[in-house]
């Protein structure tokens, strides 16, 4: 049924795509992701030894190899092909890959655990956007004059001042969350992890900006009106997944 529904909004996309070279590429990624996806209901992160022969890393070859072939075949010079090939690539492993991470730790005996950590890694992406934005307004209305930009070539709003303001409310979003939840591991951990999850967010942030400003656009598409795109939401989520991964492993390898 998730296959059905995703292939068909992903179909859909492809179809309206300006160029036809990309909507296949998109149907490529997304084969991609559903093979990653029921390959991870088999073997999840957390069982290392799978009676699969075919693992991730080569299902990614394989997608690297048909866009690299479709590329080739389809650009009227290799230098064109080379360079939307290169740029596929960062579109496979930056959505795909990161994407692909939250589902891979799938397991029916610790389903429980899984959802525990999902909905903690929400509230602290979701908490240090709400504290970087605070402690941006706060300083703003205080008239602070020495904000110190993260990337102000990327993004003249991310600053080390709100990095600050976003440990801090990931902290007590973790601390939250915990309580509630009864997560797993030491007090030191939980800290530790959530704030290399939301500097990994940041990271996001800035790599998402590092795209848009190539591009020369303001945001990733018009899906949300006065938010942007699905990307524009989820850009910090899909680089802090890495470090959830690790909690995650931290806590389910035996």
């Amino acid at each position: 049924m998730f296959a059905v529904a995703t292939g068909f909004v992903v179909g859909l996309v492809a179809c309206f795509t300006p160029d036809w070279q990309y909507g296949v590429v998109m149907l490529i990624k997304y084969g991609v992701f559903i093979f990653l996806t029921l390959h991870s209901t088999v073997c999840p992160m957390n069982k290392p030894d799978c009676d699969i022969q075919m693992g991730t890393s080569h299902v990614f070859l394989l997608g690297f190899l048909a866009v690299l072939v479709f590329r080739f075949a389809s650009s009227r010079s290799h230098a064109d092909a080379f360079v939307t090939f290169m740029l596929d690539v960062v579109g496979l492993v930056y959505i795909t890959r990161s994407l692909s991470i939250l589902v891979s730790f799938v397991d029916d005996d610790i389903r429980i655990l899984y959802r525990k950590l999902l909905i903690a890694l929400l509230y602290i992406v979701w908490a240090s956007d709400t504290g970087a934005y605070l402690v941006g307004k706060t300083l703003a209305f205080f008239n602070y004059p020495y904000y110190n930009p993260l990337a102000a070539h990327l993004s003249k709003n991310k600053d080390y001042e709100g990095t600050v303001g976003a440990i801090a409310f990931g902290i007590v979003a973790m601390i939250g969350a915990s309580d509630v939840l009864d997560l797993p591991g030491s007090f030191k951990t939980k800290v530790t992890y959530t704030v290399v999850a939301v500097i990994a967010g940041r990271l996001g942030d800035l790599f998402e900006s590092l795209l848009k400003r190539a591009a020369g656009v303001k945001d990733s598409g018009k899906l949300i009106p006065g938010h942007g795109g699905a990307l524009d939401r989820i850009d910090a989520l899909m680089f802090a997944t890495v470090v959830f991964s690790r909690y995650y492993a931290l806590h389910t390898y035996k």
